[in-house]
């Protein structure tokens, strides 16, 4: 088509100025104006075969244009689109060909991580939320007979479960039968990447870990039968997004019998398209601000 430009431009300008149509019969027999009718014959074809042909690129531009902006919304939805410890956020995935989930059919955890910690940092209403999920954790702790529960230190944002258990431990002193109730702060074993659970109270003597993470210090062992665990990111299923260290579900694999695990997170956390990997481990139950996420 380079070079075509001349012709285009004469072959419109004839156009607009209605001196042919598509099939013009110029009632002329002297050979010159013949010539010179088939030669604006010819340049009209040419100049509408640079007409359909531009037409066809711009439709081709335009397609493809489109796809790239649906393809940027689709990004964007699961890209706005979590501890297992602190600052091991390497590693999500939805199984989706898109940069924000790493393309390839493989999830970026890490971006994943990154976005919704920002977001719950950014969360305006945290602490309404927070309260909320104080009053879910408290109502869903009705009736269960665990004595021993481990938690954890909030960390990044994350829901501070801590206020609800204290709450949780000073009403089975006031049962009529009172129980000694007991909570319990994970401590990292370095070495083999696990978690042991230690005695917890307001007030106690505490000290970072290895991650820089508040633990007791000098604290007896306990070993919870109810395990609530920080969700950065949940699923149906009852599926968990974390920090990327593994020590939760290293720490659940090791535990005879296995704790009842539930899930802690606020309602921005919920991915509706998240596709577990083999190591995953399900949660019994996810509780957010809005109730019982799981089961349903």
């Amino acid at each position: 088509l380079v070079g075509a430009g001349p012709a285009l431009q004469k072959g419109l300008d004839l156009g607009r100025l209605g001196v042919f149509q598509a099939h013009a019969q110029f009632p002329v027999r002297r050979p010159g104006l013949e010539c010179m009718a088939a030669h604006l014959r010819q340049q009209l074809r040419q100049a509408r075969a640079v007409l359909l042909a531009e037409r066809l690129v711009h439709v081709e531009q335009h397609f493809v244009a489109s796809a790239g902006r649906a393809g940027h919304r689709h990004r964007h939805r699961l890209g706005a689109a979590r501890h297992d410890e602190k600052g091991q956020g390497n590693g999500q995935g939805c199984q989706n060909l898109c940069p924000m989930h790493g393309g390839n059919y493989v999830m970026d955890k890490a971006a994943l991580r990154r976005a919704l910690v920002e977001q719950r940092l950014n969360l305006p209403d945290r602490l309404e939320r927070a309260d909320l999920l104080q009053r879910v954790m408290r109502i869903w702790l009705v009736d269960r007979p665990d004595t021993v529960i481990g938690a954890y230190w909030p960390i990044k944002g994350e829901f501070d479960p801590l206020p609800a258990l204290h709450r949780w431990k000073e009403d089975g002193e006031l049962l009529d039968q009172p129980q000694l109730r007991r909570i319990g702060l994970p401590v990292v074993n370095k070495q083999h990447k696990t978690l042991t659970f230690h005695a917890w109270y307001p007030g106690c003597e505490m000290e970072e870990d290895a991650y820089g993470i508040p633990k007791p210090k000098d604290t007896e062992v306990i070993v919870p039968t109810l395990l609530f665990v920080p969700c950065v990111g949940y699923a149906a299923g009852g599926y968990r997004l974390g920090y990327g260290g593994g020590f939760y579900d290293r720490t659940l694999a090791t535990l005879q019998p296995r704790p009842t695990t539930v899930g802690l997170g606020f309602t921005h956390g919920f991915l509706d398209d998240f596709t577990p990997e083999p190591h995953d481990m399900a949660l019994d139950a996810i509780l957010n601000d809005n109730g019982v996420v799981w089961p349903v």
